[in-house]
């Protein structure tokens, strides 16, 4: 499950993710990004996915590499920060990281909220 609030003065989007994640899950949530158009054009996004599980193998990653790269060329520019305890998702993300090699957004994955919204506010 996911909980998502967007300020649009700090041009934010916070998404929490919670309990076991299905690959449909996540793409519908990239799908909806790239489909928002409140959203700044240049964005930054904030995952915490500190509580879930995903239920998705490498072959999961590909596609949502291929999900985002669609998503996110509509804007101008995006950082998204990725916040992980769980080695097996940290691995996931840094999978996620070198087979996105992402042209328009920057990504980077962090193991505290506080260090996240550090990189996010530069």
């Amino acid at each position: 499950m996911n909980h998502s609030e967007y300020d649009q003065n700090k041009q934010l989007l916070v998404t929490l993710f919670t309990g076991d994640i299905e690959l449909t899950e996540v793409l519908s949530y990239i799908q909806s990004i790239g489909l928002n158009m409140d959203y700044s054009r240049n964005i930054n996004i904030l995952i915490d996915a500190r509580e879930s599980k995903s239920l998705y193998s490498i072959k999961g990653v590909t596609e949502i590499s291929k999900v985002s790269k669609k998503a996110f060329q509509h804007y101008t520019g995006a950082r998204l920060a990725i916040i992980e305890s769980n080695p097996i998702e940290t691995v996931l993300s840094i999978i996620y990281q070198k087979i996105t090699k992402p042209t328009n957004y920057t990504f980077k994955i962090f193991s505290t909220k506080e260090a996240a919204l550090r990189w996010l506010s530069k």
